[in-house]
């Protein structure tokens, strides 16, 4: 590749950081991803990657890189077939004759290695439950051939495609200062056959990188046969023109700020200019990103906690606001209703700490004031300016409490007519003896509907997902 050294720093974004399409981040240093918000990555710029994981003397001989994902166990052995192939495509006929792949190291949440070594290696719990949201690679590559990480990241991604898991966006990188070299962090890097570590003195007694790995875990629940599907459609959100025009990749030019590398476009670029020669990447093929804003949302989940809740269904609910949270980028509120009271336990936000101070005050006790409880939510939802809001309604009965008419069957259609005529997207999520009922109150809100045998973690999650993906 002939992509000069000049270059590089637009690769790395004048910092020593690149980041490579949107799911991945290219450096010489440590990086990890920031425990409680979900998309953001801490660059730790005074632990050199080679230094901190390998023990070696010189800083910048080796380049850390990261594709994140949504979390699960992608085989590190097709990864290590990814690498491969990457080298194949980027070096052509040349790479028969290159040790690459001796030079570079992964871990995923199966286990890792050398590239072309065994692969046998990286297999403790908390090591590979570290590695479920990104696949890591440390490698050594000349600069002049840095472009082959483009080529990478691409061999990455269609393997996590593969595994039929979704890429997911970094959404900033935050740089930080402090603790040099000697930081603990050998266990994220205990592959036992890797030809990067110094000659001598070896990696450094390191131990604490496990502590600051496992609270980037977070508990989800396992994959299976598909989402719930909505008894009724509710319509999609109203486009308030907050949403921004996605970009497509455009040419690179100096001074051009711009959210990531694209790494398909560029290689697609390399091949149409020169499409029968070996894979050179010159600085005129390097295709990026521009910036662009993220549509965003307001979810406010509105559960029910009156008696008949408690036990696992309050428990369920409590999880999927903590699932949002950690996986969405949109802001979180939460109300609830029981007895003759509406209580709003967290206001919409991101803060992790506001979140479980709020949970903390669900408890279940009393009758159920539905109606309170949607026009309470519109109520709210409208002082507090939320940005195309998105309510769901979790409950397990019908109303039981009037607040108009003296029917409280009847009070809660006309709430969920209010809901309607404001303009807020809804969905119902309610127990099969009350559908009859339910579907009244979905219709009303011109809200979606799903009837389910119990309030479970995984059911609830599938459907807001399906919601936020379906007016998203």
């Amino acid at each position: 590749m002939n992509l000069p050294e000049t270059r590089l720093s637009g690769l790395m974004a004048d910092e020593g950081l690149a980041r490579i399409g949107e799911t991945s981040l290219l450096s010489r240093c440590v990086h990890l991803l920031e425990p409680g918000l979900p998309g953001w990555v801490v660059a730790l710029e005074d632990n050199d990657a080679g230094q901190v994981f390998y023990g070696r003397r010189e800083k910048g001989e080796v380049f850390h890189l990261d594709v994140f994902h949504q979390e699960g166990e992608i085989d590190h052995q097709a990864v290590a077939r990814g690498v491969a192939r990457a080298v194949d495509r980027y070096f052509g006929a040349a790479a028969s004759g290159l040790e690459l792949p001796g030079t570079v190291d992964l871990q995923t949440a199966t286990g890792g290695g050398r590239a072309n070594g065994t692969l046998e290696f990286g297999r403790k719990a908390t090591l590979k439950k570290a590695h479920r949201t990104h696949v890591h690679i440390a490698a050594r590559v000349p600069v002049p051939a840095i472009g082959f990480f483009l080529v990478l990241v691409d061999e990455i991604e269609g393997v996590v495609r593969s595994y039929g898991y979704d890429l997911r966006r970094i959404e900033g990188v935050e740089r930080r200062r402090g603790g040099g070299a000697g930081t603990d962090l050998s266990d994220y890097a205990d592959l036992g056959d890797s030809r990067l570590r110094a000659e001598a003195g070896g990696v450094k007694s390191l131990k604490s990188i496990e502590s600051a790995l496992v609270r980037t875990f977070r508990r989800r629940p396992a994959r299976d046969a598909g989402c719930p599907k909505p008894v009724l459609e509710g319509r999609a959100a109203p486009d308030r023109g907050r949403r921004s025009q996605t970009k497509s990749a455009c040419p690179y030019q100096p001074g051009l700020r711009f959210g990531g590398i694209a790494p398909a476009e560029t290689v697609s670029r390399c091949l149409l200019r020169d499409p029968g020669g070996r894979l050179r990447i010159d600085p005129s093929d390097l295709m990026v990103r521009p910036n662009r804003s993220h549509l965003a949302f307001d979810v406010c989940l509105l559960i029910d906690s009156s008696a008949s809740m408690a036990g696992n269904r309050i428990y369920a609910a409590k999880f999927l606001t903590r699932h949002l949270l950690h996986s969405t980028r949109d802001r979180i509120s939460v109300l609830a209703f029981k007895g003759g009271e509406v209580s709003l336990l967290v206001p919409l936000t991101r803060r992790l700490s506001l979140v479980e101070q709020g949970l903390r005050g669900l408890i279940p006790s009393g009758l159920t004031p539905m109606a309170h409880g949607l026009s309470e939510s519109c109520d709210y939802l409208k002082r507090a300016r939320a940005r195309q809001p998105l309510l769901l309604l979790i409950t397990d009965g019908i109303p039981t409490v009037p607040k108009w008419s003296g029917n409280p069957m009847s009070d809660a259609v006309s709430a969920a007519q209010q809901v309607a005529r404001a303009g807020v997207t809804f969905g119902c999520i309610g127990l099969e003896p009350s559908r009859p009922y339910l579907e009244t109150i979905a219709r009303a809100g011109k809200g979606s509907l799903y009837v389910l045998d119990d309030l479970e973690e995984s059911s609830l999650i599938k459907i807001a997902q399906r919601e936020l993906t379906r007016i998203k």
